[in-house]
């Protein structure tokens, strides 16, 4: 990831290797990039492997160019100047909707089709999981400094952790943390994504089924992760058991239809250092009580089956199934 395809399969010499390792290394010169849409918010992150309009990764573009923010291409002829996310997952092609050819058939400098036709420029309606298309998003490079005034977030503490070990971490793009890895409008909808309230994101969605529930569970359980990781590297190993402890007691109630716990607040408390000591939740008595518990569950899906108005506990209310409305999902979260 730090070397690229740029000298195919020729390894570099180990100093040379090592000075790239540690330019790597210093956070104080990375970059951010995002793929952002047109209200603001980051729906992707952009990573190693992420490709570029030039068909090339972003491993293989001039991560090192802090002051420019001109992240080029290192690729031998290849005419990109900067960057830029094209939204393709594998072997998958995008289109242009002007002229139909595919955006390799168009000039990686201008966006001009290579083919004979009049096409001014690449241009997709493809839609992102925000509902808004490709022309209504935009590829974003930005610094530590960007981002901190901006209100968003940056690393992680325990990637800021690795990174004061010499973990190198500039060539990670948008990456933060675990909690990248889900889709910005998952991260809105889980309430993890800061500047960023759930209902106001699933009223600006276009399609109100294009939220899944399945996605905002990922992306909650990844910020879990990174808390708890954070717990753990910067405020040691205890730290990290309590955190886990505070975690699984929210999850116990939303899985038990008990609603929201002050568990996550207190497991961000001791990432942050401001919580000491947490006492783990009392499991059940005995026996009789669980059982009890769970025939009130049983009870409780029963009367929404045969009409009634009973609340259903929020595991079985959606489990893993797409949200069908803006209700559902706004009801799924808050």
């Amino acid at each position: 990831n730090l070397v690229g395809d740029l000298h195919g399969e020729r390894m570099l010499p180990e100093a040379e290797y090592e000075k790239l390792r540690k330019r790597a290394a210093d956070g104080s010169k990375r970059l951010y990039v995002n793929y952002r849409n047109s209200m603001g918010l980051d729906c992707r992150a952009v990573g190693p492997a992420s490709k570029c309009f030039c068909g090339h990764r972003y491993r293989e573009h001039d991560w090192l160019q802090y002051d420019t923010k001109r992240l080029s291409c290192k690729m031998r002829g290849c005419p990109c100047a900067c960057f830029n996310l094209i939204p393709v997952r594998g072997s998958a092609d995008m289109r242009c909707t002007k002229c139909k050819h595919s955006y390799t058939e168009h000039h990686a400098g201008n966006k001009k089709c290579g083919k004979s036709c009049k096409c001014p420029g690449f241009a997709s309606s493809v839609s992102c999981s925000c509902t808004r298309s490709y022309d209504e998003h935009a590829t974003v490079i930005e610094t530590k400094e960007d981002r901190l005034k901006a209100g968003r977030s940056v690393d992680e503490g325990w990637m800021q952790q690795a990174a004061q070990q010499g973990l190198p971490v500039c060539h990670l793009g948008g990456i933060i943390g675990h909690v990248s890895l889900a889709d910005g409008v998952d991260r809105a909808m889980a309430g993890v994504e800061p500047g960023f309230a759930p209902e106001a994101v699933a009223n600006s969605l276009r399609d109100p089924t294009a939220a899944s529930y399945g996605g905002l569970l990922f992306a909650e359980r990844m910020a879990q992760h990174d808390i708890v990781n954070t717990a753990t590297h910067v405020q040691g190993r205890q730290a990290g058991f309590q955190a886990q402890a505070q975690v699984q007691d929210y999850n116990r109630g939303l899985r038990d239809g008990r609603g929201l716990t002050g568990g996550m607040n207190a497991a961000r408390a001791i990432a942050d250092g401001n919580q000491t000591r947490v006492s783990r939740p009392a499991p059940p008595d005995n026996r009789r009580q669980r059982t009890s518990a769970s025939s009130q569950r049983s009870a409780t899906s029963s009367s929404s089956r045969t009409g009634h108005t009973t609340v259903v506990p929020l595991g079985r209310r959606l489990g893993g199934a797409r949200a069908s409305s803006q209700d559902a999902m706004r009801a799924a979260r808050l």
